[in-house]
């Protein structure tokens, strides 16, 4: 599905790499090493996630036929489900010990403004032009959540969660993460072609 890097980012399909060992070489560099008071490898896959966002529309933009925006289209709309699912299901609930829940509800609202998108770049997957400006529009919203959330939200839970107040291993997220996106997916595009 995800194929390659851009870039010098890591590979999508690493999404449970160590976030140092990419930063050591230069695939991170620049992101700053988040405090911990114990080793959450789910903060580390959240940024490493957040790059690989970065990387997709940066092909998006890149992308020259409409076949190669369609593609990746459903991968963003992938990887933003998973990613999506992961913070709403296991991270803000720890989150909200640690973190103001202001910056929690403006999560999840932006949360819902890219689920919108997401549906609407599914609807117009068949029409070029409407599936870049809701690149753009996507992008937007996107950059904006993880300069705040990399900012005031992950700081402080890398400090003061752990993997047990997670409630699961970061594998164990993911692999779950990945069957509701599965499942949201199929959705998204049955609601598309109803």
């Amino acid at each position: 599905m995800f194929h390659g890097s851009r870039a010098g980012r890591a590979s999508p399909r690493a999404w449970s790499g160590d976030c140092d060992v990419l930063r050591a070489c230069g695939a991170l560099e620049d992101t700053e090493p988040i405090p911990r008071s114990t080793d959450v490898d789910v903060i580390d896959l959240l940024i490493q996630q957040h790059r690989e966002l970065e990387a997709l529309f940066d092909a998006c933009r890149a992308a020259k036929d409409d076949a190669s925006k369609q593609e990746l289209g459903i991968q963003l709309a992938e990887a933003l489900t998973l990613h999506t699912t992961i913070e709403e299901r296991w991270v803000y609930p720890a989150a909200r010990r640690v973190v103001e829940e202001k910056l929690i509800q403006d999560s999840v609202e932006e949360h819902g403004e890219m689920t919108e998108l997401i549906a609407q770049m599914i609807r117009a997957r068949n029409d070029p032009q409407k599936l870049v400006a809701l690149f753009g529009e996507l992008e937007k919203v996107v950059k904006d959540h993880v300069t705040m959330e990399e900012r005031d939200v992950l700081p402080k839970l890398g400090q003061k969660v752990t993997e047990q107040d997670l409630g699961m291993s970061c594998k164990d997220i993911v692999r779950t993460a990945s069957e509701v996106r599965r499942e949201e997916m199929q959705k998204l595009q049955g609601q598309a072609n109803a």
